[in-house]
């Protein structure tokens, strides 16, 4: 599971003076849902003639269906490996639920549900994908039917109950559980937590690899 890139990409010494450069990215999709990268791990210490590097295969297996491939990255950018991650609650359980009636004002409701999401996701998931259909549905009060991430319909209902809405719950879909999230991590400039488009991979299961 990328412990030995993971250590490098940590230690002090790649932080102050290393990085990566992304060599090859190639895949099948018409053939399967695998992903391999090809990286450079270096290091360019002051004072040395030579710049040390070390060539690795990043294997992605079964990736899924949201990610950000990297093309350039930082210097000093760390490989980290999420299995928690607002990133990766698109991937479990989902709650459908419909609303019935209106509220006395659908902009105060927009902006409490958007403000609310951005605070528990950092803006890892997409607010407009959730609720894009939600202020003409309030106006037409026409059948509806929402979906939302498990771990976002407590605050979501909360801000519901706030503006006097009444919901009723469908049903709850199991989710495919089991991803895991590889982030291009540069925390002195963007907090992991917080979505700023650092690239990432989703998928099953990773490998590492020693080429050179």
């Amino acid at each position: 599971m990328l412990e030995q890139i993971k250590q490098i990409t940590s230690s002090n010494q790649y932080l102050q003076n290393g990085g990566i450069r992304i060599k090859q990215i190639l895949e099948n999709p018409w053939q399967d849902l695998n992903l391999m990268l090809l990286i450079e791990i270096f290091l360019d210490i002051p004072g040395m003639e030579n710049i040390q590097s070390e060539t690795w295969q990043l294997i992605c297996k079964q990736t899924g269906l949201t990610d950000r491939r990297p093309k350039y990255l930082p210097p000093g950018s760390q490989i980290k490996l999420f299995e928690e991650h607002p990133a990766l609650w698109v991937y479990d359980d989902t709650t459908y639920f419909s609303i019935h009636g209106t509220c006395k004002n659908i902009s105060e409701l927009m902006g409490d549900l958007y403000k609310t999401h951005t605070d528990v996701t950092g803006n890892w998931i997409d607010f407009h994908w959730l609720y894009a259909s939600l202020p003409d549905t309030l106006k037409t009060q026409r059948d509806n039917q929402l979906a939302i991430p498990n771990k976002l319909l407590d605050s979501s209902l909360k801000i519901f109950q706030k503006h006097g809405l009444d919901y009723k719950i469908n049903e709850v879909q199991t989710g495919e559980k089991g991803y895991s999230m590889l982030m291009f991590s540069k925390t002195d400039i963007w907090p992991d937590e917080k979505n700023f488009y650092q690239p990432y991979i989703i998928a099953k299961e990773f490998e590492e690899r020693r080429v050179s």
